[in-house]
């Protein structure tokens, strides 16, 4: 019964008083249209899987799945094979980041757990052409940086005579960085936790960009967590032990198992850092709350630092194991 003076309005829920956004075919086509265009674009390309992921989001898995076809068919036929087969790619993290957002698994869990899966995928193709191709990772590597040389001297002849400085011609330097051109092909082999460490900055981005973005989303489908719990990560405590063993292992690996022992200790320490990297990323956002630092000036203050310091944020994840950062700035608030 109403007994103020007001209208007697029942909701059957608050979800009645929701506002749900509009959605048009045309706009899921414009989201096609749109990852297929940050494809073609070097660089931008990485994030061309944010608009295939709030299509999905945003109109469900079927009609999700089906513009991702459509994205596909759109690179083939506008474009080429190369960009068709990065958007294979994109479309392969749109639905792994999609299905932790809908199943509702921590975000830095949802990190964890595509980079696992992508670095199976490509470790798995990988292993199935040196099979297919019956030769060595290290061989099959340079064999094929090898052929594409070959293929770019026969394709550019002309070019090849072009000087790139006073005294060395473009087929000339080819020749003169080919052993270095293979080198910086084989170093992931030997450094397997570059690439990890690489897929692990590229979800965690995607994800943090995907939730700084949830209002487009959220009234359609609930996930309990923010971007904030991808900045509160710490790592459990036992893992400091791991990078004390990594940082020996670098040092002085050589001495103990050879360069095995230091390529060990790199990898140990690249994995782990990553990790580490996002605690004190952060930590170092919290430090820029206690100054009042926002706007312009931070998202400089933040890009300039992980671009030119990141292994300083790193260290300061690392150190927080011993000092907790996070209790002391609560501390001198209080």
């Amino acid at each position: 019964m109403n007994q103020g003076n007001g209208p007697n309005i029942d909701f059957k829920s608050i979800e009645d008083l929701k506002i749900k956004p509009n959605l048009s075919i045309g706009k899921l086509l414009f989201l096609a249209a749109l990852a297929a265009a940050l494809t073609t674009l070097p660089i931008i390309n990485l994030f061309a899987a944010i608009p295939l992921m709030m299509a999905i989001l945003l109109y469900g898995r079927k009609k999700g799945y089906a513009v991702s076809l459509l994205y596909i068919a759109l690179l083939l036929g506008l474009v080429g094979v190369l960009e068709a087969s990065i958007g294979v790619f994109n479309i392969f993290v749109s639905v792994l980041i999609t299905e932790i957002i809908l199943r509702s698994v921590h975000p830095m869990r949802g990190v964890i757990r595509v980079s696992l899966v992508l670095s199976v995928i490509f470790v798995s193709m990988f292993a199935g052409l040196c099979l297919v191709e019956k030769k060595g990772p290290v061989e099959y590597v340079n064999s094929m940086v090898t052929v594409s040389l070959t293929k770019l001297k026969e394709q550019n002849p002309e070019q090849l005579k072009q000087k790139i400085t006073s005294d060395m011609t473009y087929g000339e330097f080819l020749k003169d960085k080919e052993s270095e051109i293979k080198e910086t092909f084989i170093r992931p082999i030997k450094m397997p936790s570059t690439i990890f460490a690489g897929l692990i900055l590229y979800i965690w981005f995607s994800i943090f960009l995907i939730l700084r973005n949830s209002m487009v989303w959220r009234l359609i489908v609930q996930y309990p967590y923010a971007s904030r719990d991808l900045l509160q990560f710490r790592m459990p405590d036992f893992y400091i032990y791991f990078v004390i063993i990594g940082l020996a292992l670098t040092v002085a690996g050589e001495y103990l198992l050879g360069s095995v022992g230091e390529l060990i200790g790199l990898n140990i320490v690249i994995t782990l850092g990553v990790f580490y990297f996002f605690q004190g990323l952060g930590i170092f956002l919290e430090f820029l709350n206690k100054l009042r630092v926002f706007g312009f000036l931070r998202l400089v203050i933040v890009s300039m630092t992980v671009f030119t310091a990141h292994f300083l944020i790193a260290a300061i994840g690392v150190f927080d194991y011993w000092l907790n950062f996070r209790s002391r700035m609560k501390q001198n608030n209080n």
